[in-house]
């Protein structure tokens, strides 16, 4: 009989805590999944822009959407340092990207000289410089100075403009090592005679 009983108190303990786990995992899943239909809809709705990346001899880099072609601007001109235009094919947006020297120190020197240009601007961050985006006729454009080098980016559509703003950086160039040069290990060694003594 006592062993009857145990029997029939383990089952009741294993169907109670079997119903109360089916319940929490219940409520677990409808609490998740309306999160993950979210998360679905928002990934169909905003597919991830595919970049390509530019890197300029000049010292720069910037990434932008793979639909864009990166033109080089000659300006024969010794103060720019680089000049690109981007273009998106089958649109009218366009993105240029001007590197000049600038006889300007600070960014607050060349905002004191552009005040009339300046009133519709806000403070933003290019490659860690302090920046300033201006509006001006349906154009954005973004002004920062580095090392007396003004760092100009002009364009008219918003995906483009923050596309590059946001992954503009500053990258030393790769300089391409010559395979065929000697090695200059040693060339500090010197090697003298030796000495006889008589």
């Amino acid at each position: 009989m006592k062993f009857k009983i145990l029997i029939l108190i383990t089952l009741i303990a294993v169907i109670s805590v079997g119903y109360f786990a089916y319940n929490a995992s219940k409520k677990t899943t409808n609490l998740l999944s309306p999160v993950s239909e979210k998360t679905e809809k928002t990934k169909k709705a905003n597919p991830a822009t595919k970049t390509k990346e530019y890197t300029d001899p000049s010292g720069f880099k910037f990434s932008y959407p793979a639909d864009s072609k990166v033109e080089v601007i000659d300006k024969k001109d010794p103060d720019y340092y680089s000049s690109l235009r981007l273009t998106s094919s089958g649109t009218d947006e366009n993105l240029t990207i001007d590197v000049t020297s600038t006889k300007y120190k600070s960014l607050a020197d060349w905002v004191k000289n552009n005040k009339e240009i300046t009133g519709n601007s806000k403070d933003i961050k290019l490659a860690g410089l302090d920046a300033k985006e201006i509006v001006s006729n349906g154009k954005k454009v973004t002004v920062a100075i580095d090392l007396e080098t003004l760092i100009t980016i002009t364009s008219n559509s918003s995906k483009v403009n923050n596309t590059v703003v946001s992954t503009f950086a500053f990258e030393q160039p790769e300089v391409s090592v010559d395979n065929n040069e000697p090695a200059s290990a040693g060339e500090d060694i010197v090697f003298e005679g030796e000495e006889v003594i008589e």
